[in-house]
């Protein structure tokens, strides 16, 4: 399917363009209304089976620009990420992460549990202070049917606590095939999913995962594992920012 008639079976009345190529494969990108960001998400999600190009909204199109400028293609190769993946099994690596450094990675904990009320939004669609809504944002069209490749494509990953692309794969796909969570928005250095089937339960163990893979949701936001645990119980977007 051409990708611009993809765009119009949406309603997005503009032609993408590339942003790079890999082996014939290209990544596309479009600039679309934020307040109608989300719409076209779900409808080129729902359409990827088919299409063969998974959506993701990429953010602010300045820092989008500022970004492939930076961005060398010949560093890494998609296909070659998504085999190492394949090599990776999440539980290990949660385990593997932990042993690298057991006192960064020892589990803050508390007694109180006091939960704000979080609104369920994408940062990404925000300006950095979270005042105002941005007016357009960059959405992507990668050439894979599956969300959680997403990383891959994008060569997302490995600085400071950040893990390599490989590594978020099969992450993601781990998290994509016990909750149905879905890669929505990455930017410079946030990732936002959406959860389908939410955990019931104790989520501890999430939690936990969640800090491994991600420290700063509990030593920025939370404050500790069992809040974190608590949240996921009832949120239905998952944030991760390594800045």
């Amino acid at each position: 399917m051409q990708i611009n008639e993809l765009l119009k079976q949406v309603g997005i009345d503009r032609r993408a363009e590339s942003l790079y190529s890999f082996d014939r494969k290209t990544v596309w990108a479009v600039n679309v209304a934020t307040e109608l960001a989300l719409e076209c998400f779900e409808l080129l999600a729902a359409e990827s089976a088919r299409s063969g190009y998974y959506p993701v909204i990429l953010g602010d199109p300045e820092e989008v620009e500022e970004d492939l400028v930076d961005l060398d293609i010949g560093d890494f190769s998609p296909e070659e990420l998504i085999c190492q993946a394949e090599e990776i099994d999440p539980v290990s690596w949660f385990e593997q992460r932990v042993n690298s450094d057991r006192e960064y990675f020892e589990l803050p904990r508390s007694k109180v549990i006091e939960l704000e009320s979080v609104p369920e939004i994408f940062a990404v669609l925000y300006s950095h202070d979270g005042s105002h809504l941005l007016d357009e944002v960059v959405l992507a069209l990668l050439p894979t049917r599956y969300c959680w490749e997403v990383p891959a494509w994008l060569g997302f990953g490995g600085w400071g606590d950040c893990p390599e692309p490989a590594e978020h794969v099969a992450v993601l796909r781990h998290w994509y095939e016990l909750y149905g969570a879905r890669i929505v928005t990455l930017s410079r250095d946030t990732m936002e999913l959406t959860v389908a089937d939410p955990p019931e339960g104790d989520t501890l163990e999430l939690a936990r995962e969640h800090f491994v893979y991600c420290p700063d949701v509990v030593f920025q936001d939370t404050g500790s594992i069992d809040v974190l645990a608590e949240y996921l119980k009832r949120c239905r977007i998952w944030h991760f920012c390594w800045n």
